[in-house]
């Protein structure tokens, strides 16, 4: 698995401002695995928004603008690159981008239950499609095996 961010480099950032959006971007996206990559890349305003458009899920940092450039403006971006992936680490990169992505901050777990039904949805359909039977079964399983009841 590999995380792509960029940022825009004619912004001229300092240092340190550029790698706290880049950092709030990666961080936005979820639980990130320990053992993936990480490649940065600055781009233009244009090659930014082009990059953006043509990924399915990724965190736009949005500046408060509180030092150096204004408010409400797009400083950097991190997506989760499927490359050469099997359908598992797809699913994963999935849920964990959709749980990311989330910006309420209460709720219970049928909110968390619908956010994931949204990160898998599109793999229960079509002629390939994984059954979501099996994925409750997992579901039931794993807490089986935290409340004791396995």
């Amino acid at each position: 698995m590999r995380i792509k961010a960029i940022y825009i480099k004619n912004l001229k950032m300092p240092e340190g401002k550029l790698a706290a959006q880049v950092a709030h971007a990666v961080k936005n996206l979820g639980i990130t695995p320990t053992d993936c990559d990480i490649v940065v890349l600055g781009v233009s305003t244009k090659k930014f928004g082009e990059m953006v458009r043509d990924v399915d899920r990724c965190y736009i940092q949005i500046d408060k603008g509180l030092t150096v450039v204004e408010a409400g403006t797009m400083t950097a971006a991190a997506w989760i690159e499927s490359g050469e992936t099997t359908e598992f680490e797809d699913i994963r990169a999935s849920i964990i981008t959709q749980l990311g992505n989330i910006k309420y901050k209460s709720g219970d777990l049928s909110d968390m239950g619908n956010e994931i039904g949204i990160a898998i949805g599109k793999y229960t359909m079509g002629d390939n499609a994984l059954d979501v039977d099996d994925f409750i079964a997992g579901l039931r399983h794993g807490v089986s095996l935290i409340d004791g009841t396995h």
